[in-house]
């Protein structure tokens, strides 16, 4: 199955593209606004929910998810964790690391084989 880009089929109906779906793993409610407040900015409407359990993450996923933000560590579950229980379900979700500090250890994580892409900024 095929994902289209959010809105494309609304848009070449002439109707309203519909909200980016995104799940935000993260512990700190207020990274997951800033998060929000800067995908905002950038021009995208959201339709968001923030976790920070492997058991809420569990809970709310669905195909309807465009995109999974996450925090890479937090103190009882990670993103490594969170991307391995996505993709033992199956589900098609881009999956993205969002932080504010980016260990040596997750390159290597991510070298090994973890992700299928990794790019660091600053």
């Amino acid at each position: 199955m095929s994902r289209d880009a959010p809105g494309d089929e609304q848009s070449m109906l002439g109707a309203e593209p519909r909200p980016l779906r995104v799940l935000i793993l993260e512990d700190r409610p207020a990274d997951a606004e800033l998060i929000e407040l800067e995908l905002r900015r950038a021009g995208l409407e959201l339709e968001w929910t923030r976790v920070d359990s492997e058991r809420d993450f569990l809970a709310s996923l669905s195909e309807d998810l465009d995109v999974i933000l996450s925090d890479y560590s937090m103190p009882q579950f990670d993103a490594l964790q969170a991307l391995s229980l996505l993709q033992e379900t199956g589900l098609d979700i881009p999956f993205i690391v969002v932080t504010g500090s980016f260990e040596e250890q997750a390159i290597a994580q991510a070298a090994a084989g973890h992700w299928s892409d990794a790019a660091v900024t600053a």
